[in-house]
């Protein structure tokens, strides 16, 4: 059995930030400024030039990631590169 990837379309993210946006009480353009800051806080930016990373098992969470799926970390920045 092959799973195939979900990808969401513009209109249905949309929606998506105005739903999360409203229940926030903030504007849809808060909220993505929000979103953007806390995915450059988490996610590798770096590029990560080394090409080594490093593994943290499902509930380990080191800062500054927020993640509790297993994951692996940027060697380079720290940062998280890929979740599962």
């Amino acid at each position: 059995m092959s799973a195939e990837t979900f990808i969401p379309s513009k209109e249905f993210m949309d929606k998506v930030y105005a739903d999360l946006a409203r229940e926030a009480g903030i504007t849809v353009d808060e909220y993505e400024t929000r979103l953007a800051k806390d995915n450059a806080r988490v996610w590798c930016q770096c590029g990560n030039p080394s090409k080594e990373n490093y593994f943290h098992d499902d509930g380990v969470t080191p800062a500054p990631s927020c993640v509790g799926k297993h994951h692996w970390h940027c060697q380079d920045c720290g940062k998280v590169v890929q979740i599962g």
